[in-house]
């Protein structure tokens, strides 16, 4: 490594020449910006400009230098030259040793037939390799941070934490579907092994990720079916067929049927119906508007389909409500001067692009 030859020692400044000391001083004026240029720093530091520049870089202050040093080497193996350059790095110059064995990694810019390497990642050879020659995480990084500084991070992170790690996964499940344990799956999520290893931590860890929620929802769920609702009159829905100028399928009974076991329980019905376009789910909506007319009860249909579609929906409606003694009314739109809404209105004309349809049971709007 031909420009690392030079060396380098730790000397008690009570030693030093005071001319020195004085280099020193210089170079900490024109870092603080208390000298404008050399000429002034060597006059406040009372020193000469000829032994500033004969001494500038070779003294350094290694406690509190702020100074940006570049590194460059050039690594020779059997396969050829490699040149390497470090910037903010002078730990470097006193971590590599000419004729040592090291590991470099990292990206390779290629221009001509020169080869080289910025900042790269390097381990010493005869040490046992913690971050080249395996599998390593690649974490989202900001300013000042450098993947290195975080995956040593996590490494001792993960050795002080290994015994304390939470398990959320009861034994038996993870027993019954062969998963890691909780340690495992954080060891080798970010350090694996190997692909095997990595891919047993990555299934561990998505099938606890999953597991939770579906517990999350769970929970959610049994909170609402147990908030209080207003229950409403059963009734048969053959009176609801009978209206129909169709047969409903086997899909749309069962979806109206749980609907209206919901309707009529006194709980809360918070349900999603999800199908196809054109698979029949605005005819479950419309059972469901039937059963709360049928019990006095308004209900509210809205709509997002084109004006024809929605103006379709509400004739339908109207049809299947009309002998029930209830009346459905349409509510849509109107656009203002500039393009915007300008709030809803009854009726049938008017520009519409986006429809609120509104089926609504009771003695009237």
């Amino acid at each position: 490594m031909k420009n690392l030859e030079r060396r380098f020692l730790l000397v008690d400044v009570s030693v030093l020449p005071e001319v020195f000391l004085k280099v020193l001083k210089a170079k900490e004026l024109l870092a603080a910006g208390s000298a404008k240029n050399v000429s002034a720093a060597t006059k406040m530091a009372g020193l000469s400009r000829s032994a500033f520049y004969k001494y500038k870089d070779c003294i350094f202050d290694a406690e509190n230098s702020k100074e940006v040093l570049t590194v460059n080497a050039t690594l020779l193996d059997e396969t050829g030259a490699l040149h390497i350059t470090f910037f903010h790095s002078s730990y470097v110059r006193l971590t590599l040793k000419r004729g040592q064995f090291y590991i470099f990694y990292g990206r390779v810019s290629v221009q001509g037939r020169l080869r080289s390497m910025v900042n790269p990642i390097f381990e010493a050879g005869y040490e046992p390799s913690r971050f080249t020659g395996r599998i390593v995480p690649i974490y989202r990084l900001t300013a000042g941070l450098s993947q290195r500084t975080v995956m040593q991070c996590v490494r001792s992170a993960l050795d002080f934490c290994a015994d304390s790690l939470p398990d959320y996964l009861p034994t038996g499940v993870a027993l019954d579907n062969g998963l890691a344990t909780a340690r495992y799956a954080y060891e080798n999520i970010h350090f694996p092994k190997d692909a095997g290893a990595l891919a047993i931590a990555r299934r561990r860890l998505v099938f606890e990720e999953l597991f939770v929620l579906v517990c999350a929802l769970g929970m959610i769920r049994g909170g609402r079916q147990k908030a209080a609702g207003t229950p409403l009159a059963r009734a048969e829905l053959s009176d609801f067929t009978a209206s129909l100028p169709f047969t409903p399928t086997g899909a749309q009974l069962r979806a109206i049927n749980e609907a209206a076991e919901d309707m009529c329980s006194g709980r809360a019905m918070n349900r999603l119906v999800q199908g196809d376009v054109g698979s029949g789910k605005t005819l479950v909506a419309a059972a469901c508007v039937w059963y709360a007319a049928r019990s006095g009860a308004q209900s509210a249909f809205m709509d997002g389909d084109t004006r024809r579609a929605a103006l379709r929906h509400a004739l339908g409606l109207s049809g299947a409500l009309r002998h029930q003694g209830r009346e459905a009314h349409r509510l849509h739109a109107r656009k203002g001067a500039a393009g915007g809404a300008r709030g809803p209105r009854l009726g049938r004309d008017g520009p519409v692009r986006r429809h609120a349809r509104a089926a609504l049971g009771g003695r009237g709007v």
